[in-house]
């Protein structure tokens, strides 16, 4: 069964300031009914003040609330008090809307310069999953300890809630190699030659995905609304 995203939609999205998260929020934002209200969080104000600016450009009747969040901090506590301030901005109440998102996009490459044995410092894992689990599973590419660790213990956390909460769909989308910052910045800092040269490749040969291919391909996936809850699904599926 297809999935009608033309609906009075409340939306969240992490890591909105640039990069895929910038692109989802102005792409989704196209889909929704008048009356929707997008909430976008990143650590950079002035990021989401142009990813805001862009979606007003060629929306309308939508409500754009934008806040500054660290997500290697933030506990359960803040992100209750910002669904709360959220809703008060926007003078609205849950039972306003037809629909719910949460897009949690946010992420890092974590430290690709360190081998896996001299990753020993707790205080960094902490930060890390903080924001990349509670906020590429299959394949262990060298360099990539955290960035690994962080999506293979995501995808099972997404697996159990999806058990857990029946009345929730959840998907775990993974974009494929995107032309963003963090990209270039495994292809600069990566200890492994191999790494680098991949993304190299990629680039030079024009192959390494844009953000507007992989968020056409995410909605795409939403709509068509033809995996189960919990599922995994890749760009290239």
């Amino acid at each position: 069964m297809t999935t009608d995203l033309n609906k009075k939609t409340f939306f969240l999205i992490s890591g909105a300031s640039r990069g895929i998260g910038k692109t989802m929020a102005i792409e989704c934002s196209k889909k929704f009914k008048s009356g929707s209200v997008l909430v976008l969080i990143a650590r950079s104000l002035t990021g989401l003040e142009a990813t805001k600016s862009e979606i007003l450009s060629s929306t309308q009747g939508l409500t754009v609330l934008i806040y500054s969040v660290d997500l290697s901090t933030a506990n359960s506590s803040d992100y209750e008090q910002l669904l709360a301030k959220s809703l008060k901005d926007s003078s609205t109440t849950a039972g306003d809307f037809e629909q719910a998102f949460v897009i949690h996009n946010a992420g890092t490459i974590g430290d690709v310069s360190i081998k896996s044995r001299n990753l020993n410092d707790v205080n960094q894992w902490d930060r890390y999953l903080r924001t990349n689990v509670s906020s590429a599973a299959n394949v262990p590419f060298a360099s990539f300890t955290e960035y690994c660790t962080g999506k293979a213990a995501r995808q099972m956390y997404f697996k159990v809630l999806a058990a857990e909460e029946k009345e929730t769909l959840v998907l775990n989308y993974s974009p494929g190699p995107v032309e963003t910052d963090m990209t270039v910045d495994v292809q600069k800092n990566s200890h492994d030659s191999g790494v680098r040269g991949m993304f190299e490749n990629l680039r030079s040969e024009k192959t390494i995905l844009t953000t507007e291919q992989t968020t056409a391909k995410f909605l795409q996936v939403l709509e068509k609304n033809q995996f189960q809850s919990g599922d995994q699904v890749d760009f290239y599926d």
